[in-house]
């Protein structure tokens, strides 16, 4: 479906491909759940193909940091952040 160039195409590939999903087992089933909750999140993806995987990426490594270096108190910790950050 990623591979999709526009959202109505992706849209299509998605119906197309929940519309062969055999009736059991039932595990696609709560997939197709996901994807209905989060529709429109999904599918805006094709109107502006951006993720927040570098968001993401940073807040795990913010966590390491506060781990390793208990004890820093928030402006320690967002120096280090964003020294290392760049």
């Amino acid at each position: 479906m990623y591979d999709c160039k526009s959202r109505s195409d992706a849209e299509y590939y998605y119906r197309c491909w929940k519309s062969s999903i055999p009736k059991e087992p039932p595990g696609f089933k709560r997939i197709c759940r996901t994807v209905e909750r989060s529709y429109d999140e999904i599918f805006n993806y094709f109107d502006a193909p951006y993720t927040n995987a570098f968001v993401e990426g940073l807040n795990s490594v913010i966590r390491a940091i506060a781990q390793q270096g208990r004890g820093y108190d928030f402006e320690v910790l967002r120096g280090k952040v964003l020294l290392g950050a760049g």
